[in-house]
């Protein structure tokens, strides 16, 4: 149904917010189960034919040493990057807000587990809100991961929120500039997280791709 509409899929991201998947929880138990659900999800993912399948560090306790969990991640992290490689699938490890993850946040540590691994087919991705929410930059990414910078989700914020371009306060025309100044020739993803989209998505869509259309070409 995609290939008849003359469209592909750039990034396949399976469900691992609201869903009970952890990559770096303490439990055994627990950990196996998402890294089953990863597997699962690489195969879905090429059968879509998508490069790319998006990935969280995951998140360990506030009350034990974020290395111990870290630990967690790395593992199974390299695990997936190994399954990714029989099905010729690259993942695109997106760094989270702090309030999210205590592992991956910024460029920083995200340079530093793409690094640990050092597997082709592990690459990194940016969200523009965790970027803007650790007060970075997108020369600050480009710095940290040159051309392992793979995939972009592009949304609004204040600097929180996930918004349609116009309804945050973020400098966007000023990071696409920036992209182009980098060589960036990867996609842009818009995600929309925020509850005011539920009734009418279609319109917050319409909204990012009329701003971006000038950009466009």
């Amino acid at each position: 149904m995609t290939a008849s509409r003359g469209l592909s899929i750039v990034c396949f991201t399976p469900e691992q917010c609201m869903y009970p998947i952890n990559l770096a929880a303490a439990e055994t138990e627990w950990r196996e189960r998402s890294i089953r659900y990863f597997e699962k999800s690489l195969a879905a993912t090429a059968e879509l034919e998508a490069p790319y399948m998006l990935v969280t560090p995951g998140w360990g306790y506030r009350s034990e040493p974020a290395e111990e969990a870290w630990k967690r991640s790395r593992d199974s992290l390299e695990r997936l990057a190994h399954a990714a490689s029989g099905h010729g699938v690259t993942l695109a490890l997106e760094p989270l807000t702090p309030v999210e993850s205590n592992l991956v946040n910024d460029a920083k540590t995200l340079c530093r587990m793409l690094q640990e691994i050092s597997s082709p087919r592990l690459k990194g991705m940016l969200d523009t809100i965790p970027m803007a929410v650790n007060g970075e930059s997108i020369q600050e990414y480009f710095q940290a991961l040159a051309k392992a910078l793979v995939h972009i989700h592009f949304v609004d914020g204040n600097p929180d929120g996930h918004l349609a371009w116009g309804d945050g306060t973020l400098p966007l025309d000023r990071y696409l500039q920036q992209l182009e100044e980098n060589g960036y020739a990867g996609s842009l993803s818009l995600e929309f997280t925020s509850a005011r989209y539920w009734i009418n998505p279609d319109a917050a869509v319409k909204q990012s791709l009329d701003a971006l259309a000038p950009y466009m070409g």
